[in-house]
């Protein structure tokens, strides 16, 4: 049971090469999915199936932990550099992204 994990990375230097003004708080999807043959699935001890479950729940915890630190991170070297001017959105701007 792999999961797969397909990352769209946003970097602080490709922002600023690209960007001058930059929406904030953009939102963006982290995602993974874990694929099992629901026969194999079903034949699993109930306690195992309960272990894997709280397994994949803290793992999706930590990964998503690990985003939003790197995201705060990006975000203030991105506003350090001064080449990009990074806008707050509005809850009306927000909604109509």
């Amino acid at each position: 049971m792999v999961p797969k994990v397909h990352l769209l990375i946003f970097t602080p230097k490709k922002c600023t090469k690209f960007k001058s003004i930059l929406p904030f708080p953009i939102m963006a999807y982290l995602g993974y999915a874990v694929i099992v043959n629901k026969k194999f699935w079903e034949n699993l001890p109930a306690a195992i199936r309960v272990k894997l479950e709280k397994s994949m729940a803290e793992a999706t915890q930590y990964a998503n932990d690990i985003a939003k630190q790197e995201n705060y991170d990006a975000l203030k070297q991105v506003k350090a550099s001064s080449k990009t001017t990074v806008l707050t959105l509005t809850p009306e701007e927000k909604l109509a992204w």
